[in-house]
């Protein structure tokens, strides 16, 4: 099989040309909104180097069977595109072709020396994980939760513990107690988006995230990412939301999401750190949850972070991703798994002495 592939490199520059490719690629395989070429086209212009290169697959016959961004990340080694903002890796395929496979012939196509080609952040539930073998090593990344958008909300919200539903219900009776009105907002158009990531990041500045130089600051690379690629979603259609939910006047919690192919992805949340004795992030997710079941045009809600406990509380369908790194041959995966022991061993020893010196 792997003599019918062909691999095309392009400067990454070239997407915005080939985007169509990308595009109709996305639609008849992995169906995922964070592989939307505009949000693609956004992670290239606010992140890529100048070094990654597009690389598209096709058959004998020309007809299109993968696509990805990689990039040169070492003496021999290439790895997939992938800045912190990207949920998922820069990947698509169709599905009947095993990866570990197609990731061999690009490595072959990629230019010399190259020794093993890193695929990240791949989701199982997008890309079957091979299984592990010479060349082929698989390695666990996180655990990530979804959340079925299946049938009655009020049936959903029923069958979730009782701590929670309680929560949700003593905090709307304090601040009705209190007399501060409690009001969520979608925001979905060109504009609307730009406005929500301009609020999200006001707010999330003037949280702990700002102090560690994470958060989304206005006018950063962040800022200018999320606000371009919200944007260029909310123009091809209702494809980009922001929530929002002030208490009174005040905005107390922002979630940024895109939505295709009946998935909604929660990319960047932030709230009002100063909020102790009410979650305005939980009362916003029981809110607009509660829409999507209503609405009924979306059927999962991908976290796309490492599984927290509050994660636990709004559903129980966990996955773990996974990278996987492809080598020329099983010597070289055994050379770079020792390397990697090596290293993980020195680590360890590092930490063991600066604790006793402590």
């Amino acid at each position: 099989m792997t003599g019918t592939l062909n691999w095309t490199l392009y400067p990454a520059g070239e997407f915005p040309r080939l985007a169509a490719q990308w595009t109709e690629l996305n639609a008849q395989t992995l169906r995922s909104p964070c592989l939307r070429a505009e949000f693609v086209a956004s992670l290239i212009d606010c992140f890529a180097s100048g070094q990654e290169r597009l690389a598209l697959c096709s058959d004998c016959d020309g007809a299109l069977l993968a696509a990805t961004l990689v990039a040169p990340a070492g003496t021999g080694r290439w790895q997939t595109f992938h800045p912190s903002q990207a949920t998922v890796s820069l990947w698509l395929q169709h599905g009947h072709l095993p990866v570990a496979d197609l990731a061999a012939s690009l490595l072959r196509a990629l230019p010399q020396p190259a020794v093993f080609i890193s695929l990240l952040h791949l989701d199982p539930a997008l890309v079957s994980r091979p299984v592990d073998d010479g060349p082929v090593a698989c390695i666990d990344y996180i655990p990530t939760p979804r959340l079925a958008v299946d049938g009655d909300f009020e049936a959903y919200w029923a069958a979730r513990g009782k701590n929670l539903r309680q929560n949700v219900r003593k905090q709307h009776n304090r601040m009705e107690k209190d007399g501060v009105p409690v009001r969520h907002t979608r925001l979905d158009t060109p504009q609307g988006v730009r406005d929500g990531v301009q609020s999200y990041s006001e707010l999330e500045s003037a949280g702990w995230k700002a102090e560690l130089g994470s958060a989304v600051t206005p006018g950063g690379a962040q800022h200018r990412f999320y606000r371009q690629a919200l944007e260029e979603l909310a123009r091809a259609g209702s494809d980009a939301m922001v929530y929002t939910l002030h208490y009174g006047d005040a905005l107390v919690a922002v979630d940024l999401c895109i939505k295709s192919f009946g998935t909604c992805v929660i990319l960047k949340t932030t709230y009002d750190e100063r909020i102790t004795k009410t979650s305005p992030a939980l009362l916003l997710r029981h809110a607009y949850f509660k829409e999507l079941f209503e609405a009924q045009d979306v059927h999962t809600v991908e976290f796309y972070g490492r599984v927290m406990d509050w994660h636990t509380k709004w559903t129980d369908d966990i996955r773990t991703m996974y990278h996987l790194n492809v080598y020329r041959s099983g010597a070289f995966a055994k050379i770079h798994s020792a390397l990697r022991s090596l290293s993980g061993s020195a680590r360890a020893a590092a930490a063991t002495e600066k604790a006793t010196d402590e």
